[in-house]
């Protein structure tokens, strides 16, 4: 009898046992503190978030010239030149084309694009002829100009905006702007009077100034759209 109760008794005290080993811990089913969704329950996660859209990218626009525009210069007044009776160019416009060009000590890789200049010829000599800017012009698209563009001039970033305080017209979806800041920071009467200072002689050059003149008060109406005509004639 005694060996009966000893036998039930350690058979029962085997079951007890293993029940203690196979339970669950208090930790068993719940996320590791370690893991990265150990903070955030089922309702704390975000579902069907949307990641708002990304402004559209600045962009560094590029620059033409009157002729890649399809534009030119239609002046509707006559000049002369006092210095000579000779029928003669007065003034004339440059189209820069390559990247590699140089007119004037102005390169056109220091402006994200091509130039046109605008001169006026003076013949000193009575032969050769000795071009001097007036104005450096620079065309762009007009679906190119949006807010915080830019274009690159003389190594530096050049915003849209600040480009439109520098705006001569918008013809044929294009906008032209002056440059001419740039290259002659004291303007063109200035230099050309310096110049006057440093080639003493009997040449008349105040009909230079008189042409100056006419094309700051009417260039905006003079550039239209059509093919590069043939230099001023007079």
């Amino acid at each position: 009898m005694k060996w009966t109760f000893f036998f039930g008794a350690v058979v029962f005290l085997c079951f007890a046992l293993l029940a203690c080993t196979t339970a669950p811990g208090p930790s068993d089913d719940r996320f590791d503190k370690g893991s990265p969704l150990s903070s955030a329950g089922p309702s704390e996660i975000p579902v069907g978030t949307s990641t708002p859209a990304e402004p559209d990218a600045i962009q560094e626009i590029q620059g033409y010239s009157l002729k890649d525009a399809g534009l030119t210069i239609t002046a509707d007044q006559v000049f002369s030149d006092p210095n000579t009776d000779q029928k003669r160019i007065i003034w004339d416009t440059w189209h820069m084309e390559d990247a590699t060009q140089e007119w004037f000590s102005v390169k056109r890789a220091d402006y994200g694009g091509n130039l046109t200049f605008v001169t006026v010829e003076t013949t000193e000599s009575g032969i050769d002829y000795t071009s001097h800017v007036m104005f450096l012009l620079q065309c762009y698209r007009g679906e190119d100009l949006a807010d915080g563009n830019t274009i690159q001039i003389q190594g530096e970033q050049v915003p849209v905006e600040e480009l439109r305080e520098k705006e001569v017209c918008e013809v044929d979806g294009w906008m032209v702007c002056d440059l001419t800041s740039y290259v002659l920071p004291e303007g063109f009467p200035a230099t050309m009077e310096k110049w006057e200072q440093e080639n003493p002689g009997d040449y008349d050059y105040q009909w230079t100034f008189e042409v100056y003149d006419a094309f700051k008060q009417n260039l905006s109406n003079w550039i239209q759209v059509g093919t590069a005509s043939e230099p001023a004639m007079t």
